[in-house]
C-alpha cells in the first residue's frame, strides 16, 4: 500500500513520466488497448485499484 502511495506522489510531483505510459503504435485501437493494460496492470489506476482495495481485504482477513 505504502508503495501505490508513493508510486502516485511521484506521478503528481513529476506529471511528465505519464507520457512513459503511454505506448504508441501504428495502430490506433493497439495503442488504446495496450495502454489500458499498462495503466491498469503498473500504472496509475492499478495503484488507486490497490488503495480501494486494500482496507476492505484487510477488515476480511483480520482475525476474530
Amino acid at each position: 500500500m505504502a508503495i501505490a502511495i508513493a508510486s502516485l506522489a511521484f506521478l503528481l510531483i513529476y506529471p511528465e513520466t505519464f507520457s512513459g505510459l503511454l505506448i504508441k503504435s501504428e495502430v490506433h485501437i493497439y495503442s488504446v488497448v495496450l495502454t489500458a493494460v499498462v495503466m491498469v496492470g503498473s500504472g496509475p489506476v492499478g495503484d488507486i485499484f490497490i488503495l480501494i482495495a486494500a482496507p476492505t481485504m484487510l477488515k476480511i482477513t483480520k482475525p476474530d
